[in-house]
């Protein structure tokens, strides 16, 4: 029997899909934010922001759209992991302390790979778990991942440190 939180993976089609959506989006709310009133929430991976859209959509009374594949054409809460910039409508930004969050995203990176010694492993894990020979050996394996990390983000183009600065 599947669980309820198994999910199939995406097809490259269905991934370009929802990319796309999400930059029309966010341009839509960036650049015309009079005509689509977007409530961005934006946050370092892991940090709790799928939560906190939840939370304000539920509030607000308004949709919170998830892996939409068209641009939202009325007001929404937009969910984000970018940098904010200047130009951005409003914008709720959620700070989760750094150490909690790359420590989430290493288990639900390692949560992917199957049990045993050397086990077979996709390029992108690969890359941001080098040393990963048992993924039981957190204390080897989670140094390395979070190094990693700091110098290469796997979310994005700012480690954890850079996307906050962008906030403050």
């Amino acid at each position: 029997m599947q669980s309820n939180f198994t999910q199939r993976p995406r097809t490259w089609y269905e991934t370009r899909l929802i990319t796309a959506s999400h930059l029309a989006t966010r341009w839509l709310g960036t650049y015309v934010p009079r005509a689509v009133p977007l409530l961005m929430v934006v946050g370092y991976p892991k940090s709790g922001t799928t939560w906190a859209c939840q939370i304000i959509a539920d509030y607000l009374h308004w949709p919170f759209p998830r892996h939409s594949l068209l641009p939202v054409a009325c007001k929404a809460v937009v969910h984000g992991h970018q940098c904010i910039t200047r130009r951005m409508p409003a914008t709720v930004y959620v700070m989760r302390d750094g150490r909690d969050a790359l420590v989430s995203q290493y288990f639900q990176m390692v949560r992917q790979i199957p049990d045993g010694p050397n086990p077979t492993m996709t390029r992108r894990q690969r890359r941001y778990l080098p040393t990963l020979v048992n993924k039981q050996d957190v204390a080897a394996n989670l140094p390395a991942f979070i190094e990693r990390q700091i110098k290469h983000p796997s979310a994005g183009s700012a480690n954890w440190g850079r996307h906050v600065q962008s906030y403050l």
